[in-house]
């Protein structure tokens, strides 16, 4: 049997919103937005449409017997991505680096007494430069990210606004409750 696995990076997409929701929260806010470390890494990435179109290409493709990573095309900075979406979101917070380490340490311990902030596998690579190499869907496939990150995160935070704005739907009771 030929299987196609697909190594996504970080998926953004409709109803995608996850832990960038604490994110948007803070820049609603108007309150600082710690980054782990500088904010000078890039960080990578991927549209929930373009994890659904490489999937369409392994099957144009026969589903070669391959593992494919996906991700955008030339993810910018950190500090840069936040930068911008402070801006579009007339938000006066501002950007607080933080000491990597202590940090982690700081989330690691949190995690260990079951208080978590965040994943490890969040905040563990937050800092450090973890683009995928997208070459062989590339070429195998045909495949080519259409979305941007910037495009991307942007698209979330209005999509995470848009869900704010609806009035909060009625939960009933079950039977048993």
């Amino acid at each position: 049997m030929s299987i196609s696995i697909f190594r996504p990076r970080l998926i953004i997409g409709p109803g995608r919103l996850g832990i960038l929701s604490k994110l948007f929260k803070l820049i609603d806010l108007n309150l600082p937005v710690p980054m782990i470390g500088s904010g000078r890494n890039p960080y990578q990435f991927i549209s929930v449409f373009d994890c659904a179109s490489a999937a369409q290409a392994a099957w144009r493709a026969g589903f070669p017997n391959k593992v494919y990573n996906l991700g955008s095309d030339t993810p910018p900075p950190v500090k840069d991505l936040l930068r911008d979406l402070i801006k579009e979101a007339g938000s006066r917070s501002i950007l607080l680096p933080t000491p990597a380490p202590l940090v982690k340490l700081a989330l690691t311990s949190l995690d260990l007494i079951n208080m978590p902030l965040m994943d490890p596998e969040q905040y563990l690579i937050a800092d450090e430069i973890c683009i995928l190499d997208t070459s062989a869907a590339k070429n195998d496939l045909g495949w080519k990210p259409l979305y941007r990150d910037e495009d991307m995160l942007k698209a979330a935070y209005r999509e995470y606004r848009a869900g704010l704005a609806k009035p909060a739907k009625a939960k009933l009771p079950l039977a048993a409750e």
